[in-house]
């Protein structure tokens, strides 16, 4: 244990010290100690061997620092999404194929009143203007069809009732089956640019 870092050697010892008393097969992750002076990162799994003398365990243990290094990678690209999306004025929104909200940023809240939160399931026609469903139906089932429509020009509702008018774009989102899962919009108020 003297080798395991020193922030994870807590956590080794009592999942180790639990395995055995409890009997139970554990796995753990953490930092270890190597000849050059470095940690690398360890998956280990531990399975106890219990007799009546004394109890032991088998430990199997592999490298696992590209994976971690990987997930730190990912983890930071995704923060640095959520930094830029929460700070745009666009209008960004992700639905389903069936125009559910799976997100919407927080300019939403800035833009039109409405808190994105409340949005999350519900369909994203409710916001838009009546006389707009059409337009915007027909605009998503394009996308579905892998189109490439040009900027889509609509109104959705502010909280107050007012229309605002939009510019916006849609581009899908699919799975590595080719099937799609979503489709996400940035829209701009252009009420201004328009008068």
């Amino acid at each position: 244990f003297d080798l395991v870092h020193p922030e994870d050697r807590t956590l080794v010892i009592s999942e180790f010290t639990r395995m055995i008393t409890e009997h139970i097969p554990l796995t753990v992750e953490y930092r270890y100690l190597i000849k050059d002076g470095s940690y690398i990162w360890l998956e280990s799994k531990g399975k106890p061997i219990c007799n009546k003398d004394f109890h032991s365990a088998i430990v199997a243990s592999r490298e696992i620092t590209k994976r971690k290094d990987a997930e730190y990678a990912l983890k930071k690209n995704e923060y640095n999404h959520r930094i830029i999306l929460e700070h745009s004025n666009d209008l960004i929104c992700l639905v389903d194929p069936e125009g559910n909200y799976l997100y919407a940023s927080l300019s939403y809240k800035d833009v039109l009143g409405i808190d994105p939160q409340t949005l999350l399931g519900t369909n994203s026609l409710n916001c838009i203007h009546i006389e707009d469903h059409a337009l915007v139906t027909d605009y998503i089932n394009r996308i579905a069809a892998s189109e490439n429509p040009l900027p889509l020009v609509y109104r959705k509702m502010h909280a107050s009732g007012q229309p605002i008018l939009l510019e916006g774009k849609g581009m899908p989102m699919h799975s590595d089956q080719g099937d799609l899962e979503g489709i996400v919009f940035i829209s701009r108020d252009i009420t201004e640019k328009k008068k």
